[in-house]
């Protein structure tokens, strides 16, 4: 009696929500889908599966994780990873350079960026005389045209 007892006293062991959330990362990263999962509410205590937890893979918005042993399931909520995620070369409102090139020949003004673009997106600006210009932006924070 004293033995069982004891046993049901013992301390539950809860899932280590990091280590789900690597696995689904890891899970979606060989997918090679431009998907990230959100972590999982860190307020959740699954109790700890003692087998490997299954993912069903699905598809977005949303896997599943699961321990059939001890009847848990968890969706887990993904979202779409865009380009935007990287820091814009060029930022609206930004003093920049505005080239245009081509062969033999390359021109330049001061300019300012009327929208945010990454490296190689398109990027408008308007010159100082008010003229509105495209091109794409540079690593360097120009825009460029031509060549």
């Amino acid at each position: 009696m004293i033995t069982i007892l004891l046993a049901a006293a013992a301390p539950l062991a809860f899932e280590n929500l990091d280590e789900l959330d690597t696995r689904v990362a890891h899970l979606l990263a060989s997918r090679g889908e431009a998907v990230r999962a959100i972590p999982l509410d860190r307020r959740l205590k699954l109790r700890k599966c003692p087998v490997e937890p299954v993912i069903d893979p699905g598809v977005a918005p949303a896997i599943t994780l699961r321990c059939d042993a001890v009847g848990w399931r968890v969706a887990v909520a993904m979202e779409r990873v865009t380009k935007q995620a990287t820091t814009p070369a060029v930022r609206k409102g930004d003093p920049v350079v505005f080239v245009a090139a081509g062969e033999g020949f390359e021109v330049s003004t001061a300019a300012t960026a009327t929208s945010d673009a990454g490296v190689g997106e398109p990027a408008r600006v308007k010159t100082l005389t008010g003229r509105l210009l495209a091109g794409r932006a540079t690593p360097a924070g120009e825009v460029r045209v031509g060549d």
